[in-house]
């Protein structure tokens, strides 16, 4: 059964307190009962949301709820930059998997389902379902980092950070990034691609 880990660290001025799940998201709801209350503490710094999970629709479908859930329930996110973070979260995550992790082809993205696509590798290359992506997600009173690690081989990022303009109707490539380069404050590749790292700055409360 594949399992997803996760670490979350809520800090205080004093004090801080860390909660780990581990698990195949079937104890999902008792391990958001643990954090939900304390996400709600308006004395709360920082708080910093790692997570390794595994190339599967129920993965990303879950790191994308819990984020959401954290970023709605703590009071350092105003709402207006709440959606703008979301998006990006959702896009360095599609793209870690899609992109780096399966190299899904572009004529599969335009035909396809990722459940469907996900079945065909389930029966014809399941290892590559178990490729991991890492992602931490930081946030503070005036900003938000997101770090996103894929297992791919990399790509030729530069030339999709120096795209200027959107990538045409036909295409579905290349939208993930443009709209990060239109959503965040600051955008980084590493390691060849790899590692992709976003700040999003909102006003300070």
């Amino acid at each position: 059964m594949a399992t997803i880990a996760l670490q979350l660290e809520m800090a205080k001025k004093v004090g801080s307190r860390r909660l780990d799940f581990i698990d195949d998201l079937r104890n999902y709801a008792q391990f958001f009962n643990r954090v939900v209350d304390h996400l709600h503490d308006p004395d709360l710094e920082t708080v910093a949301l790692t997570s390794t999970f595994e190339s599967r629709r129920s993965h990303i479908e879950w790191i994308m709820s819990f984020s959401e859930h954290v970023l709605f329930k703590i009071p350092l996110v105003p709402p207006e930059s709440l959606s703008p973070m979301l998006l990006i979260i959702h896009e360095a995550v599609s793209n870690a998997v899609y992109h780096g992790n399966l190299c899904v082809p572009d004529e599969i993205r335009a035909s396809k389902t990722f459940h469907e696509y996900e079945e065909e590798l389930a029966a014809a290359h399941p290892v590559l379902l178990n490729q991991q992506a890492t992602m931490k997600l930081l946030l503070f009173r005036d900003h938000g980092d997101l770090t996103i690690t894929d297992s791919g081989k990399g790509f030729n990022y530069q030339l999709q950070l120096d795209r200027d303009h959107p990538p045409s109707p036909e295409s579905e490539m290349g939208r993930g990034i443009y709209i990060l380069k239109q959503t965040a404050d600051e955008i980084r590749f590493q390691d060849n691609g790899k590692t992709l790292r976003v700040r999003k700055n909102w006003r300070q409360t």
